[in-house]
Formats: structure tokens, sequence, C-alpha cells
């Protein structure tokens, strides 16, 4: 997730527990965190994003892609 990023360009990929849902996190040049999230199951998922002690649910259609940013 999230606060696996370290630096520039540091990928850190994970997969969630169905393995449907696989996430890539990285922090950017400016400091920005991205976490990317693709849902491969055949219907849509819901995963919960946590980062600096704060957490939200989200539902993710079949093979949908989502990016979630912070600065």
């Amino acid at each position: 997730m999230p606060a696996r990023a370290r630096s520039a360009g540091n990928r850190q990929p994970n997969t969630f527990g169905t393995g449907s849902i696989e996430d890539v996190a990285f922090q950017t040049h400016d400091g920005s965190i991205v976490l990317l999230v693709l849902n491969s199951a055949s219907s849509a998922e819901t995963f919960t994003v946590c980062y600096k002690g704060q957490s939200f649910n989200y539902t993710l259609p079949a093979g949908a892609v989502a990016t979630f940013s912070w600065k």
C-alpha cells in the first residue's frame, strides 16, 4: 500500500487476499504517493486502502483500474 513507498520510482507490488486485486504504489519526484489498483476478476471487488492511520473502502468494477494519489 502507499505507506510502503520510499523513493522516487520505487515500486511496491502487492496482491490482496483473493488474488484478483493487484496494486503498485510509488513516490514521485515531487513527493506525491501514487497507488494503482487493478481488478482482474470477472466481478466487482471491494478492498481497503490504508495510509498514515486513515483508511477507506473502494469497490472496483470487474476489469477496471483505479489511481489514487496523495500529496
